[in-house]
């Protein structure tokens, strides 16, 4: 059963109630509550600013402790700020890159802030991603240099380590709120993951909206819940914004998905399990209009939706204190993976340093004995402890 905070959070998780939620939410705000968990819980899930909005729009701040409301409120009005900034970013490039003949798709939350959540400040963003073609990684390189960014590696054997484990550059200007990521694919190389997607065929179905007053490429809906689905997985599947994210375009562009095609791409790209548990878990929890025969085609094992909603039904949000928790990260994602190569590559991955953390060590400091302080050194061990208590500790409710 769970607590009045974590349904609080899961009814506000979205960017509109209807009635009836509308006086749900009204009740569980008048009992008591643990508000610092809430607050705290909310930040962490990124769902901050939607609690904010749920809470001035039904006039329903007042219920909250004053500590708690101007907390949240700073936290909204500072994802605005940090999201404008970010935005401006990319119109910036958006221009440069339009003179420059430069193809570009937007991702993730810059692509969703206002074409899906309809406010820039609803959807808190950490940088900008954007998907270019690998032919044409010199000439955004080049923009972004144009426009005073510079490469976010600390010599030239990093990047080719990064490139060779990753599918992504960072960049960073001077005065910026945060970086810029050039992707030239979704997933990263196949021995890391069993996952694979054709970027080639997702260039021609991209969709065009209105991103800072000016037309941008974003994926199409289908290929976005694939990319959304396997990204939230990647990450741990730990947050609510991300299954937010996936619910969103769901109620958003649900009249426009092709729900026959999602399956076909989701078990072409083999990635059937992941996207059927994330959309069993958008509609169950989030009320999501997802429909039972795409979760039942997806999923055809029902123990593994079984077994999730066993763990799950005491305490579907993970607690605020696992989140970037690598052995609840492993939790999440060992049960949807299947075969015992990729189950070690996250473990290794998850718990041990990558080969990309360890090249950005001066080339001269390389060595077996250097990667084993590195991977044994007090600091680090101590960071370990502290995790594996924090999991066996208490969970949300």
């Amino acid at each position: 059963m769970l607590t009045p905070e974590g349904q609080v959070l899961l009814l506000t998780a979205r960017t509109a109630l209807n009635a009836a939620q509308q006086q749900h939410l009204a009740r569980l705000l008048s009992a008591p509550l643990d508000w610092e968990r809430l607050s705290r819980a909310a930040w962490g899930h990124g769902v901050a600013p939607l609690l904010h909005r749920h809470l001035r729009q039904q006039a329903l701040s007042e219920l909250v402790p004053e500590p708690v409301r101007t907390s949240l409120e700073r936290w909204a009005h500072a994802t605005a700020f940090r999201n404008l900034k970010l935005l401006t970013e990319l119109r910036s490039f958006l221009l440069a890159g339009e003179r420059a003949g430069l193809p570009v798709i937007v991702l993730k939350g810059a692509a969703l802030a206002e074409p899906v959540y309809g406010h820039l400040g609803l959807r808190p963003m950490v940088d900008v991603d954007l998907l270019v073609p690998q032919q044409a990684l010199p000439l955004a390189e080049s923009v972004l240099e144009h426009l005073g960014y510079r490469p976010d590696f600390p010599h030239a054997c990093s990047r080719r380590a990064w490139e060779h484990h990753y599918v992504h550059l960072a960049y960073r200007r001077p005065g910026a709120i945060g970086p810029v990521e050039l992707h030239w694919d979704l997933v990263p190389p196949y021995p890391r993951v069993p996952f694979q997607l054709n970027v080639a065929q997702i260039w021609p179905r991209t969709q065009v909206v209105t991103i800072v007053q000016m037309p941008a490429k974003v994926l199409a809906g289908e290929d976005l819940l694939l990319y959304l689905s396997l990204h939230h997985f990647h990450h741990g599947g730990e947050t609510l914004l991300g299954f937010c994210d996936v619910a969103e375009v769901i109620r958003r562009w649900g009249d426009r998905l092709s729900w026959l095609t999602l399956v076909r791409r989701a078990k072409e790209a083999k990635a059937a399990r992941v996207v059927g548990y994330t959309l069993w878990w958008v509609r169950e929890y989030l009320g999501a209009p997802v429909p039972s025969e795409v979760i039942a085609t997806l999923c055809p094992q029902a123990t593994i939706i079984d077994c999730w909603r066993q763990r799950l039904d005491g305490s579907p949000i993970p607690a605020a204190h696992l989140i970037g928790n690598p052995w609840a990260r492993l939790g999440r994602q060992l049960l949807l993976l299947s075969g015992p190569v990729f189950r070690c590559c996250f473990v290794w991955q998850s718990l041990l340093p990558s080969a990309s953390a360890f090249s950005r060590f001066h080339p001269l400091e390389r060595s077996v004995w250097r990667y084993l302080y590195y991977l044994l050194r007090p600091t680090r061990l101590r960071s370990a402890g502290r995790y594996l208590g924090r999991l066996l500790g208490r969970h949300w409710g």
